[in-house]
């Protein structure tokens, strides 16, 4: 069943191949959609399951019920950066470089969609998801899913004490929340999905 899941979820989140980044020519990189990269997020509930695919320093957080006797959040993905020392390894392992805390001294996130001519210059920007999965409790209220702008600006924590004291639906979380981030603006752009999970 999980396979399954993952395989759909690899289309969704294709990995882009080194061999066409090969054959792509250097004058096709002029194009601006060309040299561009994305990070994503993707989430599946089924049940009372949540899986997730992840690519770049997108992430997911469960946010708890602030009457809850257990820890008030979970991280459910990780941040794939070139800082993170997973990433750092696996970069380093396969061949690629790491400057000033940027893949090929560049980019910050070390898993993305796109980014050519980047991946030209070598491996180890990768565009493979990353899979979790989480089994929903009883006291888990929403899921907040976010680009690095939003959380580079909230954390954890804060988005947590925001959300875990709401019970309305999520518009009234994700409202409170861009409230919040208006207060303290970031330099990234800020992408914020909340799902409010019933039981």
């Amino acid at each position: 069943d999980r396979r399954v899941l993952q395989a759909a979820m690899r289309v969704c989140l294709p990995a882009s191949s080194p061999a066409p980044v090969r054959r792509m020519s250097r004058s096709r990189w002029r194009n601006a959609a060309l040299k561009s990269g994305s990070c994503a997020l993707g989430l599946l509930l089924r049940g009372h399951r949540a899986l997730l695919a992840n690519v770049g320093d997108c992430r997911a957080l469960v946010v708890r019920a602030e009457s809850s006797h257990a820890p008030p959040y979970v991280q459910l993905t990780t941040d794939q950066r070139a800082t993170e020392p997973g990433e750092q390894s696996r970069i380093l392992k396969a061949g690629g470089q790491i400057s000033d805390g940027r893949v090929w001294g560049a980019l910050i996130p070390s898993r993305t969609l796109g980014d050519f001519p980047w991946k030209a210059k070598g491996p180890g920007l990768s565009a493979l998801p990353e899979f979790c999965s989480y089994e929903i409790g009883p006291d888990d209220r929403y899921i907040i899913l976010g680009s690095d702008g939003l959380f580079d600006v909230l954390t954890n924590k804060a988005i947590a004490r925001i959300a875990g004291r709401m019970s309305g639906k999520a518009q009234k979380v994700a409202n409170e929340l861009v409230k919040e981030l208006k207060k303290r603006p970031g330099h990234d752009d800020q992408t914020l999905v909340v799902v409010a999970l019933e039981h």
